[in-house]
């Protein structure tokens, strides 16, 4: 049978419910192996975060109640958290944190459940992600889920100089960026580069460039800019159809979110407020 950590109370104020959720969700969006969507294929690691207080969960034909539970792929369960949300990550097979989480911390288990410290675990996604999610951050993140759920010492992520500078390279102006360009400047076949990619990202190049892009058009937004303006800076096109796809993708809103902006929720401190919020 799979660990248990025993679990200690720790509910957030009833105030920081609805942010917390959202800043979740603002992060999935960006941050390279992890995926949020309605349809996600099976074989896929499941992370599940209760977001303010432990969540009950069914496997192997009994309930057992945590605050976080990692899933290898395909294995039954089923979700009871009254009166809260839980948040979920869906990590790809084959990317660098599958690979790492798969052999450090499931070491051979289907699953496994903690009473994970989400205040400390929070406060590194946060400094990963306080401009812009970033790649880079995704495999930070990965040795900091290893000392969650492992309580090992971080270990040096699966990565690659070639892909490292593509993602730097995509970052600084994702709306001139294509793979097959990416490709024949770094001297790499394209199969092989968006191979590599896929393993060390998580997804494949035109997806994170499409995610970039649009970190980049919600960040102009915010900066005051017109709508059509940042789709065109941001080298997005068809409104209509970015909604739909975002819907999609992330179960969101677009026009929503473009209306209110979404920011990341910012903590100076264990019972700070939020300075900004969805």
């Amino acid at each position: 049978m799979a660990d248990v950590v025993p679990l200690v109370p720790d509910v957030p104020s009833a105030g920081t419910y609805r942010a917390d959720y959202y800043f979740f969700r603002q992060f999935l969006m960006g941050l390279a192996p992890f995926n949020d969507g309605r349809v996600i294929r099976p074989q896929a690691m499941k992370l599940i975060f209760g977001v303010n207080r432990p969540f009950r969960i069914r496997l192997e034909q009994q309930w057992y109640s945590c605050r976080a539970a990692l899933l290898k792929g395909n294995t039954p369960h089923f979700l009871s958290g009254q009166n809260d949300w839980q948040v979920v990550l869906w990590i790809e097979p084959g990317c660098a944190l599958q690979l790492l989480l798969d052999v450090r911390t499931l070491d051979g288990r289907s699953w496994i459940l903690h009473k994970a410290p989400v205040t400390g675990l929070r406060q590194d996604v946060i400094q990963t992600v306080i401009d812009e999610p970033d790649a880079p951050g995704a495999l930070h993140l990965a040795e900091a889920l290893l000392r969650v759920y492992g309580g090992i010492q971080p270990v040096p992520a699966l990565w690659d100089d070639c892909i490292k500078d593509a993602l730097t390279k995509i970052d600084r102006n994702p709306a001139a960026a294509e793979s097959a360009d990416l490709a024949r400047e770094f001297g790499r076949e394209e199969a092989d580069f968006l191979s590599d990619f896929q393993r060390v990202v998580g997804m494949s190049p035109d997806v994170y460039i499409h995610r970039r892009r649009l970190a980049r058009f919600f960040s102009l937004r915010t900066e005051g800019v017109e709508r059509n303006e940042a789709l065109e800076q941001a080298a997005l096109s068809g409104w209509d159809g970015l909604k739909d796809s975002f819907w999609e993708r992330y179960a969101l809103n677009l026009e929503v979110m473009d209306t209110f902006k979404p920011y990341i929720r910012l903590f100076s401190g264990e019972d700070a407020q939020a300075a900004l919020y969805l």
